[in-house]
């Protein structure tokens, strides 16, 4: 018996599937899970989930997963529980994000609290105006879209290794710094395949990588960097990685303020949101 589970409690003890593979680095918690399933005829995801009091999509178990499901699945797969958290967007709280649960993440606090290219108290309303209506908004995970590195999918030994990284399906990142090139929207079957939106469904063409700018790529280095180590260095010393993020969306709240409520502003707007 694995030593970690002999050392467990009997009441604590969770019988592991038969097979179970390993997260690969930086895997989302449905990508581990389908990867799982692919070593199992006729098996889906919410079939290993069946005997579990789960009442959401396996998919939006990658933004949260209630503790005693994350224990469930860590025994279930040996792995440590806080390894499995980390395939979750529960993991990165409260660097990314205050909380996973939308009623503890408030829209104006977490956006507004600071300014960088317009003054603090400049188009109040506006910023009103834009508040998402929606009670189920968290920052950075609105808009899930799976996405992938070419390069990273064609340097894999085997299909069985296809996996969808957490955070390249949400708007933190956009490029892989590894290869310097733009992440790719695709559809996948972590364990089996992945197909390309650019590529006519079911052709085997590859998609050639597409470098990306100097300054995306030091944009992407440093949310990385934050998110490992909690710190961005920056030119005047370092910042906190919860305060990084929420700098980053105060400025996409900023550029999207209509120009002609920013008055003598707007040039330096304009100027400052350019390519």
């Amino acid at each position: 018996m694995n030593a970690r589970l002999a050392a467990m409690p009997d009441d604590a003890y969770v019988r592991p599937w038969p097979l179970h593979p390993q997260p690969l680095p930086g895997e989302a918690l449905s990508s581990w899970l389908a990867r799982i399933c692919e070593l199992y005829p006729h098996i889906k995801p919410s079939d290993l989930l069946a005997d579990l009091d789960i009442d959401c999509a396996v998919e939006d178990l990658d933004r949260y997963t209630p503790e005693p499901i994350l224990a469930e699945l860590a025994g279930r797969g040996v792995v440590p529980v806080e390894r499995v958290r980390m395939m979750t967007l529960a993991g990165w709280t409260p660097w990314l994000l205050d909380s996973t649960d939308p009623a503890d993440c408030d829209f104006d606090t977490y956006v507004h609290q600071f300014s960088v290219l317009l003054p603090a108290d400049l188009a109040r309303v506006d910023r009103r105006r834009r508040t998402p209506t929606s009670k189920a908004w968290l920052p950075w995970a609105s808009t899930p879209r799976s996405r992938a590195c070419p390069a990273c999918v064609d340097s894999l030994e085997s299909t069985a290794d296809i996996n969808m990284t957490l955070l390249h399906q949400y708007p933190v990142l956009s490029s892989c710094l590894d290869h310097r090139c733009r992440l790719e929207p695709c559809s996948a079957l972590p364990g089996h395949a992945i197909f390309w939106d650019q590529v006519r469904f079911g052709s085997d063409e590859r998609v050639s990588p597409v470098p990306v700018p100097s300054a995306v790529t030091d944009l992407d280095r440093r949310s990385t960097e934050a998110l490992t180590t909690g710190w961005v260095e920056l030119g005047p010393g370092r910042v906190h990685a919860a305060v990084w993020f929420r700098l980053l969306r105060t400025v996409v709240d900023e550029v999207s303020s209509p120009l002609v409520r920013t008055g003598r502003w707007a040039t330096r707007l304009v100027a400052r949101s350019s390519p």
